[in-house]
């Protein structure tokens, strides 16, 4: 989620997902709808695509921060945390040495950590260079007085700006999330005025296929597709509730900030859910006269599911030329 700054004052590693799926979720690989909502072919199959630069320095963030306890003694803080609107700290993303986990910190929001990561694989000193302060300033909030303490876009900024993205450089929009890549990044604008976030942004890392839930499904009219994604983002509230839904669903899509309690006979007594980022699922969904964005689900346990008229979705493609 991203902070609304307008409005201050207001088990370790992915589960399998061979795990066998129980009522309330149907997984599929078979696209339903209209030929021409989906007339343009789903990405290639691996290993053809290449992952581009700030996927993989987004993923050894995330993979190196889950090599650290997500729990820690009293009085110490652990190394990777969701910086909490009101939260008088300076965001920290730090890229440790190689093999150097403890050097790994996070403490940021959805939006700062993905303009951290541009920055890190395409700002000042990469081959390209174009991810600057400047350059969000530019094409995201060109009407904010520069000089000051802003330096990177919110949700809601990232979210307009995918959506105007023919004129930013560097970004292509995604109109579709039957076309999504893993690397692509997909905000959301809460519409909220009394919300003390603007949204929430995250990166695609993989297309999971479809996973359906009648009822929940229904709540959009019945003519979408559910289209499941694993995304690298950093948030406060994981994706996914193994205590609460059907817990075969979640061991299927799991979060990695969410880990298992385990007893001395390899039984799991108990979940902790951490913050920060790292790996989670979410469902979007297509509409099926479109293509478009017709809306979001949090996670497979979660019943409520927001339309893209409630809350506006962009999607946006970093690309190299």
């Amino acid at each position: 989620m991203s902070l609304n700054t307008s409005r201050l004052l207001g088990r370790r590693g992915l589960i399998s997902g061979g795990a066998a799926l129980a009522a309330g979720g149907v997984l599929s690989a078979a696209v339903a709808g209209p030929a021409h909502a989906e007339s343009t072919p789903a990405p290639a199959a691996e290993p053809h695509l290449p992952t581009l630069p700030h996927q993989i320095e987004a993923e050894q963030m995330v993979d190196y921060l889950r090599m650290l306890p997500m729990t820690v003694p009293p009085g110490t803080e652990p190394a990777n945390q969701y910086k909490l609107a009101g939260d008088p700290r300076s965001t920290v993303l730090n890229w440790g040495r190689p093999g150097r986990a403890e050097e790994y910190r996070a403490l940021a929001q959805c939006s700062t950590f993905v303009t951290k990561t541009l920055m890190r694989a395409y700002g000042d000193g990469t081959s390209t260079g174009w991810a600057t302060e400047q350059y969000f300033h530019d094409n995201f909030y060109p009407g904010v007085p520069t000089g000051g303490s802003k330096w990177s876009p919110s949700a809601e900024e990232y979210q307009a700006g995918f959506k105007g993205a023919a004129e930013i450089l560097n970004i292509q929009q995604v109109k579709k999330p039957v076309n999504l890549r893993p690397g692509d990044l997909v905000a959301i604008d809460y519409n909220d005025p009394d919300s003390a976030y603007t949204g929430h942004i995250v990166m695609i890392r993989k297309a999971k296929g479809i996973f359906r839930n009648s009822v929940v499904d229904a709540k959009l009219g019945g003519n979408v597709t559910p289209r499941i994604f694993e995304i690298i983002d950093c948030t406060h509230l994981p994706h996914g509730d193994p205590k609460n839904g059907t817990l075969a669903n979640y061991e299927a899509f799991p979060d990695s900030r969410i880990q298992p309690t385990v007893d001395a006979a390899g039984n799991v007594t108990d979940w902790v859910s951490g913050t920060g980022v790292g790996y989670g699922h979410m469902i979007f969904y297509s509409d099926n006269t479109t293509g478009g964005f017709a809306g979001y689900r949090w996670s497979v346990n979660s019943s409520s599911v927001y339309s893209a008229g409630q809350r506006w979705m962009s999607a946006g493609r970093v690309f190299l030329g």
